[in-house]
């Protein structure tokens, strides 16, 4: 559970009291006090997080997963979006799932959370601040223990997202919109149904038999039904909390690692948010900035290809 880099004088010391066989090197960091959160039903408890990945996030895997030295970072299931303010369930210890830091401290405990993603899985203690290689973190409770199990199944995976989170995912696509059609498609109203179910909020329409706004000749994908305008306010806390996370959900990685999974899946191929974009002709370079007529700041606007407004796609063939 090493995280810190260790230089100078502090190196050397640690290297002596090893070699003097000294057992562990004391948690300076451990979690705090067992506190309740809305988002789960057991205990939860703040612990101090260190040296996220490049994006400035911290990983969370369906399941605990081994990560060799040098060797690609798994792609996760899930992110924490920084490193204050994070909270865990509960620690266990998976042998056969060493995971080393980028930096090279390494650790085979792992810790049960919820990310900000909305999935659930495990975090490498890796990037939890204090403690020793392969060390549990001093504070953090162990799962199973103070007579509450942790939520989802321990050790094992989550159960697919919608359609399935493992095995092929579909592939980019990008339709343009070439005319107006009757009314909306199934893939769109079967994606409102989607995002009422999952996601506080209301629609702002689907169908719409027009131009893009500010434009006499391309055609919107509301003009074929394809487009659902789901109502988040980007002017609130909690509205802009929202569209964030139907937007990372979206575009999250699933456990295999694949870019953009449940958008591709339910035959995503445009998400407008709060002044950005994203195209599936464009994926690789995530949500860019964004400066049409209408900056879709009162609600997310989510268009689909054509074979998932006709629900052809492996999100909607289930």
């Amino acid at each position: 559970m090493t995280r810190k880099l260790v230089l100078g004088a502090l190196a050397a010391a640690a290297v002596l009291a090893l070699t003097a066989g000294a057992a562990s090197a004391a948690d300076g960091s451990p979690c705090g006090a067992q506190v309740r959160q809305s988002w789960s039903p057991e205990p939860v408890q703040q612990c101090p997080l260190t040296a996220p990945l490049s994006n400035g996030w911290v990983p969370v895997y369906a399941q605990p997963v081994g990560h060799a030295a040098g060797a690609p970072v798994p792609g996760p299931a899930g992110w924490l979006h920084g490193t204050s303010g994070q909270y865990f369930v509960c620690q266990q210890q998976f042998g056969g799932a060493e995971y080393v830091h980028p930096r090279g401290w390494r650790n085979n405990w792992w810790a049960r959370t919820k990310s900000d993603d909305g999935v659930w899985g495990w975090t490498p203690e890796v990037f939890f601040s204090g403690g020793n290689n392969d060390e549990a973190d001093a504070g953090l409770r162990a799962c199973g223990s103070g007579g509450q199990e942790p939520s989802g199944p321990v050790g094992g995976g989550l159960p697919p997202v919608g359609g399935g989170s493992s095995g092929p995912v579909d592939a980019y696509r990008y339709d343009y919109a070439h005319g107006c059609t009757t009314g909306p498609s199934a893939g769109a109203k079967a994606l409102l149904a989607w995002l009422k179910k999952n996601y506080q909020g209301s629609s702002d329409g689907i169908y719409n038999c027009r131009k893009v706004r500010g434009s006499t000749k391309s055609f919107s994908l509301h003009a074929e039904g394809r487009a659902v305008d789901y109502h988040e306010n980007a002017g609130t806390r909690a509205g802009k909390a929202l569209g964030d996370k139907i937007v990372r959900t979206l575009l999250a990685s699933d456990r295999a690692g694949n870019a953009n999974a449940l958008a591709r899946r339910m035959g995503v191929q445009e998400i407008i948010w709060n002044r950005h974009i994203w195209t599936a002709d464009h994926a690789k370079q995530g949500m860019q900035p964004y400066d049409g007529v209408d900056p879709h700041t009162s609600h997310v606007h989510i268009g689909l290809n054509w074979p998932g407004a006709r629900m052809q796609t492996s999100f909607w063939r289930g």
